[in-house]
């Protein structure tokens, strides 16, 4: 009985942990729809269409103006290379986690001349990587812990223009492009087959409000701090499972059999 007790008490913590977990990434959501509709202390709106209502002062612009190349990559097998067991990554769609995270431990690898044979797709540093097929619109941002590295036709790559970084913050575009406002676009554009995908042409046109840098900033500030919040409550989460099992292993161990030093 006491051993059902301790277990129960550890599954409680896992409830509660993941129940939190799930409730500020509603929150977050909540904050996003707000953020990038109303801004941040304004008071004066304007239509927008296809938006709705915006802050007056925030200019709007089309993804394809503020890129320098929006595109996608290709299957080595398509060109008569082959996958490696190791070498330069190669990111796929299943690669880019719904944290929007690049998993580098679901990621192929291809070799030096496949890279450089497929060199429309090679990644650069800050580029943004967008689903476009199976699990729409999950989005990423290639640092350097991931270079070198390609991708393949079920991933955009889009690399903005270097002209407009100073009037952009990166994460703005970030958490936007995992905006509701994308997703409304994704719905309505998305080809409904076997796999769904949307076109980069549709990719190029989506629409993106562009506040002031110094709002951008405020509004990042905002949303980080709610995915800090998030990924220590994931951690806890992660933390509370691996003690259950260890209590599994401590408590449930015969007399004299192997026991768990850490618990």
């Amino acid at each position: 009985r006491r051993i059902a007790e301790i277990l129960w008490a550890a599954e409680d913590v896992i409830v509660k942990n993941e129940a939190f977990v799930a409730e500020m990434e509603h929150y977050k959501q909540l904050m996003m729809r707000d953020l990038f509709r109303r801004g941040i202390g304004h008071e004066e709106f304007r239509e927008v269409k296809k938006v709705g209502m915006v802050p007056v002062k925030w200019n709007t612009s089309k993804l394809r103006d503020i890129c320098e190349l929006i595109t996608k990559g290709a299957t080595p097998t398509s060109y008569g290379y082959r996958f490696q067991n190791s070498g330069i990554n190669f990111i796929k769609a299943e690669s880019i986690s719904e944290y929007n995270e690049i998993d580098l431990d679901s990621v192929a690898f291809i070799d030096y001349d496949t890279n450089k044979a497929l060199k429309r797709s090679i990644l650069q540093k800050n580029d943004i990587l967008f689903t476009i097929a199976g699990a729409l619109g999950r989005v990423a941002l290639v640092n350097t812990e991931v270079l070198p590295a390609n991708t393949n036709q079920a991933v955009a790559i889009i690399r903005l223009d270097p002209k407009y970084r100073p009037r952009i913050n990166l994460d703005y575009i970030m958490y936007y492009l995992t905006s509701s406002l994308i997703r409304q676009h994704i719905e309505k554009t998305a080809i409904v087959t076997a796999q769904p995908n949307i076109n980069l042409s549709h990719l190029r046109e989506f629409t993106i409000l562009m506040p002031s840098l110094l709002e951008q900033q405020k509004i990042t500030a905002i949303l980080s701090s709610i995915d800090d919040a998030i990924a220590a409550a994931r951690t806890s989460v992660e933390a509370s499972k691996a003690l259950k099992m260890r209590l599994i292993s401590q408590l449930l161990s015969p007399p004299g059999g192997d026991r768990d030093p850490t618990v």
